[in-house]
């Protein structure tokens, strides 16, 4: 890259187009995803620690794990982002811990979309469970629409967004005008459906 002829770090370079994307308001999971699949071809130590800040005082580490990890808590930003540049650039954790490795038990690694898409279920899940709709819960997780979600839902859980959030909640469908009183009396036990 143009690390050589400026004299940057790639690492550094990588934050200061992340923070100047994020600034814009054009930085979207997708853009990231280029962006870091880019950076990692110009062999980044992802380790290095950076000090740039965005307009609203979010480090790199904050806006990477904000906006690859929608609706998750950023408890530790570092150890989130270096989950999602683990995922996406395919760089391990600690490089001593991955050479003991035999070749054998190395796990095969996800396509970033299909990553993407198994952390919004599993935060839509988390939504559906505290009793949001399912077409709010497409919007803040980042499916396009309601239908998006239920059609990778479906996919994944084998039932509905609806189905799963009444499962978990209890709540009564009103639309259909039935309500099973007894039901909702009964405790309501929210077990976790396995991604096939």
């Amino acid at each position: 890259m143009a690390s050589k002829t400026t004299g940057i770090a790639p690492l550094q370079m990588f934050e200061s187009v992340v923070i100047r994307l994020y600034d814009g308001g054009v930085l979207s999971p997708a853009v990231l995803e280029r962006v870091i699949g880019a950076f990692a071809q110009a062999d980044v130590d992802w380790h290095d620690t950076v000090e740039g800040r965005s307009v609203d005082g979010r480090s790199l580490h904050e806006i990477v794990a904000l906006t690859m990890l929608p609706g998750q808590p950023v408890r530790s930003a570092s150890a989130s982002f270096m989950t999602v540049i683990e995922h996406i650039a395919g760089v391990a954790p600690d490089t001593d811990e991955k050479a003991a490795q035999p070749k054998t038990a190395r796990r095969k690694k996800t396509a970033p979309h299909a990553y993407l898409v198994r952390l919004r279920l599993r935060a839509a899940r988390r939504l559906l469970a505290t009793g949001r709709t399912p077409a709010q819960v497409a919007a803040e997780v980042g499916f396009a629409d309601q239908s998006h979600l239920g059609r990778w839902f479906r996919r994944a859980y084998r039932m509905t967004p609806a189905a799963y959030r009444q499962m978990c909640t209890n709540v009564p469908d009103r639309s259909r005008g039935i309500v099973d009183h007894e039901r909702l009396n009964e405790e309501s036990s929210c077990s976790i459906p396995k991604w096939r």
